[in-house]
């Protein structure tokens, strides 16, 4: 039974150390992570007030443009001059058709006045969104505690250093339990041995 767990606790110390990693390349190289498909994102600014509200969470699902209607709200990538690319939540306004067979996107936040300047595209377009929460909301503030810096030491950092301490443990016994045996045993047979010797004597 004792193999058996250490064999459990190595599989989910594996798998953890395979999720972080995972995680911090996705996030290093496009600054978002996906698992399964789903990404999360906190809202910054108050342009899809009020429906969804500043410091709000949502989550979206990676979704084909071509599976994008009007009314949805969407996550994409907007190139913002030379600095980069920002992550913006909008609206979808319009979904255009191009002649080639291209589909393109209007969007606009709610509490914008007007459209975005840039069509999103395929390559853009990082997920539909299926679910976000409120502003003040206890999910809210979970879910922004676990995208932080401490919250991802506390749910990931310290279990794996916690995990790989109990393994280690476990080895570290399991070798000296045969250390001990064996000790343990030239001691009674020197025992003997000197007893027998003093007997004769």
């Amino acid at each position: 039974m004792r193999r058996i767990g250490d064999i459990l606790s190595a599989a989910l110390l594996c798998a953890a150390v395979v999720l972080c990693l995972s995680i911090a390349i996705q996030v290093t190289a496009r600054g978002y992570a996906r698992i399964a498909g789903y990404s999360m994102f906190r809202v910054v600014t108050g342009s899809m007030a009020p429906s969804i509200p500043v410091n709000a969470v949502v989550l979206c699902h990676e979704t084909d443009i071509r599976n994008i209607e009007r009314g949805d709200i969407v996550v994409f990538r907007s190139p913002v001059d030379l600095t980069g690319e920002k992550i913006i939540t909008h609206r979808v306004e319009e979904v255009h058709t191009q002649p080639d067979g291209t589909v393109t996107l209007e969007t606009r936040g709610d509490a914008n006045p007007v459209a975005d300047t840039r069509p999103v595209t395929q390559s853009g377009l990082i997920g539909k969104v299926v679910w976000y929460t409120d502003k003040e909301g206890g999910a809210t503030k979970v879910i922004g505690f676990l995208s932080g810096s401490m919250g991802f030491l506390t749910c990931i950092v310290f279990p794996i250093i916690l995990i790989g301490a109990l393994i280690l443990r476990g080895s570290i016994t399991s070798i000296r339990r045969p250390q001990l045996s064996v000790s343990k045993t030239i001691s009674v047979v020197s025992a003997t041995l000197l007893y027998q010797a003093a007997v004769r004597e």
